[in-house]
């Protein structure tokens, strides 16, 4: 164990006072979990010791700069959030004004290199203690992955990215009789060794059915799904999505790099490995060129490969400094910002249908959605038929089957022998469960994202439910804030000549008209202009 004792005439600066913690908060960690003899712990605590004393001897300010690291150190050990939450603040103020009054500027360096230590060293190496791991695996990547079906072994396979071992997962279910129960774990990669140690994922109890369609969905909400190829695309088209996905590649290691990343860092790397894994096997399918050097004798290497280590150099050498601009969301936030955006679009634009009573001319049914709540209400044209006059205000419900039971029940009671056409038209009662059906998709599909979100950002696996429903509607294309499907999956080759190789705008959505309110009921009766 190498002595780690300072020199006496080190200077009292920043780059000692950051180096020496470092040091000081590996040995204290060796203390906490290193399987050593007593006489070396003695010497850990000694070494401790002496960096400890060396500090709190310094002259103002530097004592209490290490106090105060000691301190940030612990509140980021032992609360996490609340901590993380205080340097959202402190970053959000950045953003805005470029200062803060929260901390000085050394005490927020403090901050963020107590919790970059804490980071890494918050690693569960569980795996290794599980009777369950395997007896041996080729460590090749960090993303371990399992797979066991009713009445089999497992199967292990080690991936290099969260995407490819989720998509190993479905073929693996694509392969088993639908109804088949399954079992499946993912396992991500410690940061600093690439050894899988870290949690991602579990399900057990599920059918093979529901394992590929979760999985599938998730890649659609996560902006995962692989990027298509068309077979007959023009060269540029290729090049213009290859080129976009390496820029996205370079901006997420530059997120990775950036000291404010603290806490997020490990989204980051995830969305990381992610590309590179989609980079690769787009190129591939594609089947853009890999090689280079094709004269006799000459070298040959691997381009794609070749470009992705190119950009992972030069931002391994561009000094990114602490107080690079700071950005307090990941893609993952960004996910989970969309997922509330497409529900919360479909809410505010609502859904309003009208159909004339059959038995009563002139009188009319109102009923939808509106207010985040459904809803019916009855009127009547005035003589001039052009006013539609309200019988009543509208009738709130909390759920679409309340509200056509509760319908049913008063046609019932009203008329004992109801014709059919004193009921919803079937027409009006299919539109009233298509939008239903849509509203609870969305409804599930932003808890889902926010599961996987939590679980990420604490470390721990997201379980894959039985309960879920199966994904039965067809999928539409999902737009995040991520690099694939905000750029790469919308280059088309439709794209005009005068605009290549610039991806071609998209058309905008019309939003839902949403109806007007009726006014509040009163002693005069409601009036609405046909």
């Amino acid at each position: 164990m190498p002595d780690t004792q300072p020199a006496p005439d080190r200077p009292f600066d920043e780059h000692a006072l950051h180096e020496d913690f470092r040091q000081y908060h590996q040995l204290t960690g060796m203390q906490s979990w290193a399987i050593v003899s007593e006489p070396e712990q003695q010497q850990l605590t000694q070494q401790a010791n002496l960096l400890t004393d060396r500090w709190r001897a310094a002259p103002s300010p530097w004592k209490d700069h290490w106090d105060h690291l000691i301190t940030a150190a612990q509140r980021w050990e032992q609360n996490p959030e609340t901590t993380q939450l205080m340097l959202d603040s402190i970053a959000a103020d950045y953003e805005r004004t470029g200062s803060t009054d929260l901390a000085t500027p050394i005490q927020v360096r403090n901050l963020l290199l107590a919790g970059e230590l804490a980071e890494a060293r918050r690693t569960d190496l569980g795996l290794f203690n599980d009777p369950g791991a395997p007896d041996h695996v080729d460590f090749v990547y960090g993303y371990l992955t399992s797979y066991r079906s009713t009445g089999s072994t497992t199967t292990w396979r080690s991936l290099p990215s969260w995407s490819t071992a989720r998509r190993w997962l479905i073929d693996q279910a694509a392969a088993t009789p639908p109804e088949t129960g399954v079992d499946i774990t993912i396992t991500g990669p410690d940061p600093l060794s690439g050894a899988a140690a870290r949690p991602l994922m579990t399900g057990t109890g599920l059918t093979a059915r529901e394992l590929g369609d979760q999985l599938r969905h998730l890649d659609q909400l996560l902006g995962t799904a692989a990027i298509p190829v068309d077979p007959h695309a023009q060269s540029w088209l290729d090049d213009l999505r290859y080129e976009v996905l390496c820029d996205a590649y370079r901006d997420t290691l530059t997120e990775h790099a950036n000291p404010w990343a603290v806490g997020r860092r490990f989204e980051h790397y995830l969305r990381a490995d992610d590309l590179y894994t989609d980079i690769v096997d787009y190129a591939d399918r594609a089947g853009l060129p890999h090689s280079e050097g094709l004269d006799p004798g000459e070298e040959r290497h691997d381009t794609v490969e070749y470009r992705l280590a190119d950009i992972r150099n030069d931002i391994r050498h561009n000094d990114i400094d602490w107080d690079t601009a700071p950005r307090t969301s990941t893609w993952l936030d960004e996910a989970l910002d969309q997922a509330q955006h497409r529900l919360d679009d479909l809410t505010r634009g609502g859904l309003t249908l009208t159909y004339p009573d059959p038995a009563q001319t002139g009188h009319v049914t109102e009923i939808g959605f509106d207010d985040n709540q459904w809803y019916i209400q009855h009127a009547h044209t005035s003589a001039d038929g052009r006013t539609l006059l309200y019988d009543t205000p509208p009738t709130p419900y909390s759920s679409c089957e309340e509200l056509l039971d509760s319908t049913a029940a008063f046609v019932a009671a009203s008329d004992p022998s109801p014709t059919p056409d004193a009921s919803i038209p079937e027409s009006i009662v299919s539109e009233l469960r298509t939008f239903d059906s849509e509203l609870t998709s969305l409804h599930r599909d932003l808890a889902t994202v926010r599961e996987l979100h939590d679980a990420i950002r604490v470390g721990s696996p997201y379980t894959m439910h039985r309960h879920q429903p199966s994904i039965e509607h067809t999928p539409t294309q999902l737009r995040t804030g991520t690099a694939i499907s905000r750029d790469a999956n919308r280059i088309t080759l439709h794209t005009p000549d005068s605009e290549k190789p610039t991806p071609p705008a998209q058309p905008a959505k019309e939003p839902r008209t949403k109806r007007l309110q009726p006014p509040k009921p009163g002693g005069r009766p409601h009036r609405r202009g046909l």
